[in-house]
């Protein structure tokens, strides 16, 4: 419940975003908060997560803690300065230069505060960091409307900015607050101060995955506008946006049932099986909704969310719906593997996604602009769920799987094909579509897809045994 309101106020903010900005600006927005997280990830370099592993086994060392501290605040001057050489020496003018080097200071207080996060969850003080997470949010939320009607903010691109720095600002003090008694409670451990540079060496197999995994994300948009230019790039995120909620779904459900396959995968790895395909039929049945509404409703979804500045994405809505449906196998895939301690794989098919969606970007982005981004982010993320499967079927997860597929994929045609049936027949507005829709997916999915399920495990694996044993 905490995870789905999260994503709730980041979706809303991002709404207020693209309605507010246009796609031009938005675009540029994109663009501007992607370099600057991509250039965070070395400071990170997976440490955060270090720090929640040493504040649970209580050997996070106070001088170490602060040292981390001070690196990361002492990297966002550092950074911001880097940033406006490039733009300098570059020559770039607009609203660019501004927006881009307070997006790197918000970014830098955000990376510190995430520091002060990972102590507070190492120390089980989840509700703490709803609070401070909620606190961001909402305060980023309000001053994007106090922007958007210039009061007290300036309008475009600069309130933009100005909005995120403060809402960084308050995040950083709520956390702070938040963590003081945790930070009391740490103690130094006994013997030499540890160095800094050790606990970045310590922590450099995860921060090379996670380098690796968020930098993909960040690189589209970046990528996307140096080959097709801000207002493509506008579009695409909108549409991606609209992607990644079920995306993001699947991936709490993932990530919620990875516990029972960590316990499972120690104990009884040959049972593993059985959880993977419950939570494969669940994941693929949430993707499948998402996708219904995607192919059917593309122009209403846009409209309504973003605004008709963006309905031009059509096309590139519906050509992001093979990213949904594989993404739904490989965020499963990803815990399951990591519980069967196979991160080799999970670390090659992040590295083949990269390069193939950045490839796949500087070809196709170039010529066909959102459009072609979509077709290389499906194409990425086949490729990942291609490099994984052979460790899926070292592990017998994918057993019986066939009959499964081909009866989900009826399901999902049926349903699709009904869907543009109604909708050509019966005249409703936007909303009423998108309702109408969203029921119709919600309601005769589940049954189509059990009763083909079940078909194709049963009924045709007998007639296949009869017809050979008639042979």
């Amino acid at each position: 419940m905490a995870y789905g309101l999260d994503t709730l106020l980041v979706l809303t903010y991002t709404l207020l975003l693209a309605r507010s900005l246009g796609t031009r600006d938005f675009g540029t927005f994109t663009f501007s908060i992607s370099l600057a997280l991509l250039a965070y990830l070395p400071v990170d370099f997976g440490t955060s997560l270090a720090v929640v592993r040493g504040a649970a086994t209580q050997s996070l060392d106070t001088r170490l803690f602060l040292s981390l501290t001070r690196f990361r605040l002492t990297c966002i001057p550092v950074l911001v300065l880097l940033a406006s050489l490039v733009m300098w020496a570059g020559r770039v003018t607009g609203g660019l230069p501004s927006v881009l080097s307070m997006l790197f200071v918000s970014e830098g207080l955000a990376c510190t505060t995430n520091g002060y996060l990972a102590l507070l969850r190492g120390q089980g003080r989840l509700e703490r960091i709803l609070v401070v997470s909620g606190v961001e949010k909402i305060a980023l939320i309000l001053l994007l409307l106090s922007a958007s009607r210039g009061f007290y903010v300036p309008g475009g691109l600069l309130g933009v900015g100005i909005s995120f720095v403060a809402a960084r600002i308050i995040a950083l003090t709520a956390a702070l607050c938040a963590s003081w008694t945790g930070i009391k409670a740490l103690t130094p451990v006994p013997g030499a101060a540890p160095r800094l540079s050790e606990f970045l060496k310590s922590s450099r197999h995860l921060g090379a995955f996670l380098l690796v995994e968020r930098g993909a994300f960040y690189l589209i948009p970046i990528l996307l506008t140096i080959v097709s230019g801000p207002m493509e790039t506008g579009i695409f995120q909108a549409c991606f946006k609209v992607a990644l909620v079920p995306v993001a779904l699947v991936s709490a459900l993932s990530n919620g049932l990875y516990p029972v396959l960590a316990d499972i995968a120690r104990e009884q790895p040959a049972k593993m099986a059985t959880p993977f395909g419950i939570a494969l039929t669940l994941n693929q049945w949430v993707a499948s909704v998402a996708v219904t509404l995607m192919l059917v409703t593309p122009r209403e979804l846009l409209e309504i969310l973003f605004g008709a500045d963006y309905t031009a994405g059509v096309t590139t809505l519906r050509a992001l719906t093979p990213y949904v449906l594989l993404a739904a196998v490989w965020q499963l895939s990803l815990y399951s593997l990591t519980a069967l301690r196979q991160d080799r794989f999970v670390f090659r098919a992040s590295i083949c996604c990269l390069i193939v969606t950045a490839l796949g970007l500087a070809g196709l982005g170039a010529r066909m602009g959102s459009l072609g981004g979509a077709i290389a982010v499906g194409i990425g993320q086949a490729v990942a769920v291609a490099v994984c499967w052979p460790a899926l079927l070292e592990a017998k997860l994918t057993r019986n799987r066939g009959w499964t597929a081909i009866g989900g994929t009826l399901a999902l045609g049926l349903l699709v094909a009904a869907a543009f049936v109604i909708r050509r027949n019966v005249n409703l507005e936007p909303w009423g579509l998108l309702l109408m829709t969203l029921a119709l997916s919600i309601v005769a999915l589940p049954f189509m897809y059990l009763g083909l399920r079940l078909v194709g495990k049963n009924e045709v694996r007998a007639v296949r045994n009869a017809w050979g044993r008639a042979g």
